[in-house]
């Protein structure tokens, strides 16, 4: 559990900036949100990656309680880098409906990680801590799909 509390305040932090993306020269263009959201949204993916890893090395969590955080996050890789191929090209509003089935994708994947009862956690409180960890990848995806839709006129 004292793991657990290190990492609420990356997670705080990672939320933070997400609003407060700021350049030297003039107003952030929502392409510039998307880019920049979707870069924070790897090194989220990434950190929380790492940071099991080390749990699950250091012998804080089982590897059977690790298989099921690791298998979301590795969800979670893939659907970013499928972002990643949509963010390669300008926007269109034609990639809206598949950013948002990943919006849907991610955040079932969230629920079902959190609600099913695999990690092994009784605890409702420690489900909701946990939950709102995992959230916080579910934002950044809503957060990177807002601001694709008003890269595109917001259509």
């Amino acid at each position: 559990m004292q793991r657990k509390l290190k990492v609420v305040p990356i997670v705080l932090v990672i939320l933070a900036t997400l609003g407060c993306i700021k350049k030297a020269s003039g107003p952030v263009t929502p392409w510039e949100r998307v880019t920049t959201e979707n870069a924070i949204l790897a090194q989220s993916i990434d950190t929380a990656t790492q940071g099991t890893i080390a749990v699950q090395t250091s012998g804080l969590i089982s590897a059977a309680q690790a298989q099921p955080v690791l298998a979301f996050l590795n969800q979670a890789a893939t659907v970013q880098l499928q972002i990643n191929t949509i963010l390669s090209n300008p926007p269109s509003a034609s990639n809206i409906p598949q950013l948002q089935a990943f919006v849907s994708q991610i955040g079932n994947a969230a629920q079902a990680l959190v609600s099913t009862g695999v990690l092994g956690i009784k605890n409702p409180k420690s489900q909701q801590t946990i939950g709102a960890d995992v959230q916080a990848i579910v934002s950044s995806v809503n957060v990177i799909l807002s601001s694709y839709q008003a890269a595109t006129g917001g259509k």
